[in-house]
């Protein structure tokens, strides 16, 4: 079993700090592994187990296990062979999780985010998010930059964008004032907002955009010379590892989306 944290001097904690480690799992294996990993230390399985375990000064931890394609760090690619799993990450059939623990264990990782303060996290609470979903929202948001240093950057998660604009003061606001034209109650409507928002966003499959990836490679790379500048390219992987980063392809040839 292996750990990826986030680099100093987020992690570690300071001595004598009160922390809760929250963490997710996603079915029995994940559960296992980290029941392992967290032998000793105070530990949450949800959102409300930690605010109610927690005091202002308190920090959560969000822990989760992260099934790597195959590769090394930097390099992990999915691969034509690996469609059969129909699906990876949280998709990995759980049979198919414990022979990669018992096999293939670096690709078994367990994944800290960076910790954060229950009284950030209450501040950070808008008038119609629960700290809960605040809590859920930001521990998914720590353990994404995490895992990059083993995966890469990675797109954004589609599944968390309704829940970015619901907790959006702005879109709230929005919502109160569409309610009122309405004549209709607000919990209403940010219902069927919520419903909208879901059915708009999409989501990427990992195997599947590295296997259309690697296709790609193999038709440019046999007809067309590329000039790449290196040095600048990994800048741009560095500041892709720490931040969101939007590409805007020029689209001058049929080639600009690979």
């Amino acid at each position: 079993m292996r750990v990826v944290a986030p680099p100093t001097p987020l992690w570690p904690v300071p001595d004598g700090t009160h922390v809760v480690h929250l963490l997710s799992a996603d079915g029995p294996v994940d559960r296992d592994v980290l029941t392992e990993w967290a032998d000793g230390r105070r530990i949450a399985w949800t959102p409300g187990e930690a605010i109610e375990s927690s005091t202002e000064t308190t920090l959560v931890v969000p822990v989760r296990v992260a099934w790597l394609p195959p590769g090394t760090d930097g390099r992990r690619r999915w691969r034509a062979r690996d469609l059969p799993l129909r699906g990876l990450g949280p998709r990995i059939p759980d049979r198919e999780r414990a022979r990669l623990r018992r096999r293939s264990p670096d690709r078994c990782a367990v994944v800290i985010g960076a910790p954060a303060s229950m009284q950030d996290l209450s501040a950070a609470r808008g008038e119609a998010t629960s700290l809960e979903a605040v809590v859920a929202r930001r521990a998914a948001r720590a353990l994404d930059r995490s895992e990059r240093s083993v995966l890469g950057a990675g797109h954004k998660i589609a599944r968390a964008v309704p829940e970015e604009l619901l907790a959006s003061p702005r879109f709230t606001s929005g919502l109160g004032d569409l309610a009122a034209r309405l004549g209709r109650d607000v919990a209403g409507v940010r219902a069927e907002a919520e419903a909208h928002l879901r059915e708009l966003v999409t989501e990427q499959d990992p195997l599947a955009r590295d296997v259309w990836a690697a296709l790609g490679r193999h038709l440019w790379s046999r007809a067309y010379t590329l000039d790449v500048d290196a040095t600048r390219l990994a800048e741009l992987r560095e500041l892709a590892a720490r931040h969101p980063v939007v590409f805007l392809p020029s689209h001058r040839s049929n080639l600009d989306g690979f």
